[in-house]
């Protein structure tokens, strides 16, 4: 019936749909961003409040997940919208959690010998990625980059180019990244 494509502000994709069960939004995204439309939690058959336990229990799920390299993606999900709806003007809030998506694309051998090469003729390597912070660490990990400190797009913005710059020689790792934090990292490499 329906999309809003993924961007890098939203940091979610969300369908509206028709099923079985009527009208539904569907968002899919950033574990955070989806999280925090919702204020009920599916658990098994039975959709209940979404109480601070299950929230910390829902963040320790997905940060084990995301350590062990995994790709995480939440879905949520608002049942019962009226035909006449818009899907921009609804789904910001009231949804219920369904569940995670995780995906593990370990890294290539080639991509390891390739930053060891690097590494070796004293060739500073960076990773610039949208992925959660704890993915990019298990990834750097893999891939053999030993300072594992790592900076998120939300905390470059807190910092002038100077100190952005500074921070660049200091680290490698550059997580939760959208499109023009990237080119302002590499503009001032």
């Amino acid at each position: 019936m329906g999309e809003i494509p993924f961007n890098f502000e939203r940091r979610r994709l969300t369908v509206w749909l028709k099923n079985h069960a009527g009208n539904q939004l569907v968002p899919k995204g950033a574990f955070e961003e989806v999280l925090a439309m919702c204020s009920q939690v599916r658990l098994a058959d039975q959709i209940e409040p979404l109480t601070e336990v299950q929230k910390q229990n829902l963040v320790a799920v997905h940060d084990r997940l995301a350590q062990q390299g995994m790709r995480m993606l939440a879905v949520a999900y608002q049942d019962e919208l009226a035909e006449t709806a818009s899907i921009d003007r609804v789904g910001n809030q009231g949804l219920i959690f369904a569940g995670f998506l995780g995906f593990l694309d370990p890294p290539k051998q080639s991509a390891i010998s390739a930053i060891q090469q690097l590494q070796a003729h004293q060739v500073a390597v960076k990773i610039l990625t949208g992925d959660s912070a704890l993915t990019t660490q298990q990834v750097a990990q893999k891939v053999g980059i030993q300072n594992l400190a790592v900076t998120t797009g939300e905390m470059l913005e807190t910092l002038t180019d100077a100190q952005v710059s500074e921070l660049l020689t200091e680290q490698a790792l550059f997580a939760k990244l959208a499109p023009l934090q990237k080119a302002r990292l590499i503009r001032l490499l």
